[in-house]
Parts: structure tokens; sequence; C-alpha cells
């Protein structure tokens, strides 16, 4: 009876793992193709800052090959990555998007699960900029000690449900939550008082 059971649980965690390995490969491909698209397009209006987008990805794709082959990488890398991110994201923006971002440039290190915030961020700007209105993203990041709090709030298309604003991205980081972080997170998302789409994640983070 403990064998089986023990053979059970070893079945269940890798289940587990393999589930984890095909959202993340999920995750990448969605993220590189919007990037490549990005810096096309950028090719066409501005040749100097399309050579600092190639090179902003590039340290991208180096730290997705090298740095996250394993279960966890850390926060600092985790905040770079996504400041290169915001960083590409500004350069194709229309005058009418407003960014705000707020996260530490001191943070403190610890383990965090590969590619675990970048689909928030994503998805502002995939659903919440409009081609020819006003449109605004706010990107907050705060931290005591272990407890991670993270704020995503962008501009709401009336047209876009809440059931599938978030698309592929959120409902795989729900997923990546629930498997990773089961007793350790909270997420709420949905349209606030101010009619703004917002994100807010919540996560203990373990050594």
């Amino acid at each position: 009876w403990q064998k089986a059971a023990q053979h059970k649980q070893k079945l269940e965690q890798d289940k587990t793992m393999a589930e984890l390995a095909m959202l993340k490969a999920q995750i990448n491909p969605h993220f590189f193709f919007n990037s490549l698209n990005s810096i096309y397009s950028l090719t066409y209006t501005n040749i100097e800052d399309s050579r600092g987008a190639l090179h902003t990805l590039s340290r991208m794709m180096r730290y997705l090959l090298y740095s996250t082959e394993g279960e966890r990488t850390t926060l600092l890398k985790e905040a770079d990555f996504m400041r290169d991110f915001i960083a590409l994201m500004k350069l194709r923006a229309n005058s009418k998007l407003t960014i705000t971002t707020d996260i530490p440039e001191k943070i403190h290190d610890y383990p965090i699960v590969p590619m675990l915030l970048l689909p928030l961020v994503e998805n502002a700007f995939k659903h919440g900029v409009h081609a020819t209105d006003k449109s605004e993203i706010h990107i907050k990041l705060r931290q005591k000690e272990n407890n991670l709090e993270f704020e995503v709030e962008n501009t709401y298309k009336e047209k876009t449900s809440t059931t599938d604003h978030g698309g592929i991205g959120l409902t795989n980081t729900k997923r990546r939550l629930h498997l990773i972080y089961p007793n350790n997170h909270i997420m709420t998302c949905g349209v606030d008082q101010n009619g703004k789409y917002k994100v807010n994640l919540q996560i203990t983070l373990e050594q």
C-alpha cells in the first residue's frame, strides 16, 4: 500500500512538471511572435530604435534560454526582464498611450517561477491599448520581505468581455499559480470603479 501511494504521488508530481513545461512553452512563442512583430513595424519608422530593440530582445532571449531552464529563477532577473519588455513596447507605443511603471531598483532577491508576471503585462498592451483614443497602462511592484504584490491596470475596451480579456496568458498564469503556489497567492482581476481593468497578484515567495 505504501509503495502504491508513493508511486501515485510520483506520478502526480511528474504530471505537474509536464503541465508546467507545456504552459511555459505556450508563453514563450506567444511573447516572441509579439515582440518580433513590434520590431518589424519599427523598422519602417526608425532604424536606430529598431536596432536597439533587437539588442534588447537578444538580451531577453539569452535570459530565457539560459536562466529559466530550471523550476525557479530569481525575482531580480525577472524584474530586469520585465523592464526590458516594457522598454521594447514603449518604442512602438503611439502618442496617445501613457505608460507608468513603479518597479523598485532595489529588490530583495527570492526564487520565483520564470515568466510568471510577464503575461499580465503583455495582456495590458494587447487588450488595453486603443488605436485612436487615449490609453493608459500602469504597472506597480511592491515587496515586503518575501511578500510580493504585483498590479497591472489598463484602459478597458468595453467590447472585450471580462471572461476573455486575459486570453491564454491570464489563463496560464492562473493555472501555474494553482500548481506552484496553491496556498500562497491571491489573484483578483476585473474592471474597477474607475472603469479600468486591473489585475492584482499577491504571492508569498519561498526561499
